[in-house]
């Protein structure tokens, strides 16, 4: 009896939370451009895959987030056909197909190349998570019962057998060949008087690793509420990037980028990276969260999104939204020995977290700035928050291991500052805008190591 795809799901649930435990991390980058646009698949200008800067330590490699060791293909879009748009312009010939009377029945649609690349950590980390992976994509290429699933429609278009073709039917077409009329990779055409037949015939993988990870992508983007697992996508020009979503509005004004300044980044390729640049997350960990959601919403037909009815809430208006950065100044490490004992430190692991603190801290007494201190990886900021003095630190990276994760950073900060307590603040990305409010508490029934 075939194992069903839920049990597998279960099974590799427990081993993607191990291979998270462990120390190091693996992160994870993919790139899609259009098929003109080849010279694009490396990635954004900041990003060099197999760069040489990777550090040596005592013989072996020490590898920064985005530090490259292992890449692989993705499953691609395939060539297509599509109906033409009301009103539509045919400015090239070669991309159209005409029916018997000269009416334009299909375009045509680019192939588009996806480049996966897995960073953070070694290849053989990589490809431990691949043979996981690998499992997992073939769990939902053989499921038969996926079609109530929420997340269907992304299932069953990336985890299906390969086809050998694909017909397309436009207009009237009153005779139906029985066989598959290509030649080769050429795709085979049928004109009649109102309509046109094409066969194309299409190169397709089976499921595997890179779809797994496809997928994780898939799901990021939907930015699940009550579910960790999120993508980010941006599109670049040089050294400048847009948030990809931004492409799409109609606004006059986008953070800076007029309407002109907007045509000049692509609409065809974008990079996405699993959590985002700045806070990346574990590839291990983010199949975790995507079986978990699978999982959840096995019987749910419609999970609680990003974009549901519930209406945010304001809080432009709040004081602590619209306060100001306190002046900072930096100094040495001997000289904030001299001025300052916190008794207190705080933790951060994003940016937006650390702003919304440093908001917060007040100058020490008889001080007239925030002191900020460089001490080995980490970055302090001396101040006062109500009648303590305190010292606040952000993690590089977000989770509880890996070079710079809270474990790590949280470890140092007792050393460097012997405080009396740490305390980790922030974001809660549990939290429900219906049932809490900024400044409630929030008590986890269990912890997973990430």
């Amino acid at each position: 009896m075939a194992i069903h795809w839920r049990s597998t799901l279960e099974t590799l649930l427990h081993q993607f939370q191990a291979k998270a435990a462990n120390p190091g991390n693996v992160f994870h980058l993919m790139v899609e451009v259009a098929d003109d646009e080849r010279d694009r698949i490396g990635g954004p200008a900041w990003f060099e895959p197999f760069s040489s800067k990777v550090e040596i330590v005592n013989g072996a490699p020490v590898y920064k987030p985005w530090d490259c060791s292992h890449s692989t293909g993705l499953p691609g879009v395939v060539p297509a056909f599509r109906e033409p748009s009301p009103n539509e312009t045919f400015p090239d010939e070669e991309n159209v197909v005409r029916d018997k009377s000269g009416i334009v029945r299909a375009v045509s649609v680019s192939s588009k190349l996806r480049r996966s690349y897995f960073c953070g950590g070694p290849a053989e980390a990589a490809s431990e998570f691949e043979s996981l992976a690998n499992i997992a994509a073939l769990a939902l290429a053989e499921a038969e019962d996926l079609s109530e699933h929420f997340f269907a429609k992304e299932m069953t278009d990336i985890f299906r057998r390969p086809r050998g073709g694909v017909r397309y039917i436009f207009g009237d077409v009153p005779r139906v060949p029985e066989h598959f009329i290509s030649s080769g990779w050429n795709a085979g055409v049928l004109r009649f008087e109102d309509g046109i037949l094409i066969d194309l015939p299409i190169s397709e993988s089976n499921p595997d690793a890179s779809h797994w990870v496809y997928f994780l992508h898939k799901l990021g983007w939907h930015n699940s509420k009550g579910n960790m697992l999120s993508a980010e996508r941006a599109t670049w020009n040089a050294n400048t990037e847009i948030a990809w979503d931004m492409l799409g509005t109609n606004l006059p004004d986008i953070s800076g980028f007029s309407p002109a300044r907007l045509e000049e980044f692509s609409r065809t390729s974008f990079y996405s990276v699993l959590g985002s640049k700045d806070a990346p997350l574990n590839i291990n960990f983010a199949s975790v969260l995507a079986i978990q959601l699978l999982l959840a919403q096995m019987e749910a037909k419609s999970p609680t999104t990003s974009l549901a009815k519930a209406e945010a809430v304001d809080y432009s208006s709040e004081s602590w939204k619209s306060r100001s950065l306190p002046k900072v100044e930096s100094i040495s490490e001997e000289k904030a020995d001299q001025l300052s004992s916190p008794l207190v430190g705080i933790l951060v692991a994003t940016e937006v977290e650390r702003q919304a603190v440093l908001k917060h801290l007040m100058p020490r007494s008889n001080t007239e700035t925030v002191f900020q201190v460089f001490s080995g990886n980490n970055t302090y900021f001396l101040g006062r928050l109500g009648a303590v003095d305190v010292v606040a630190v952000m993690t590089s990276s977000m989770g509880s291991v890996g070079r710079d994760s809270s474990a790590i950073v949280t470890t140092e900060l007792l050393d460097r500052w012997n405080v009396a307590a740490a305390i980790m603040v922030g974001i809660g990305f549990g939290k429900d805008a219906d049932k809490q409010m900024i400044g409630g508490v929030l008590i986890s029934e269990k912890v997973v190591s990430y």
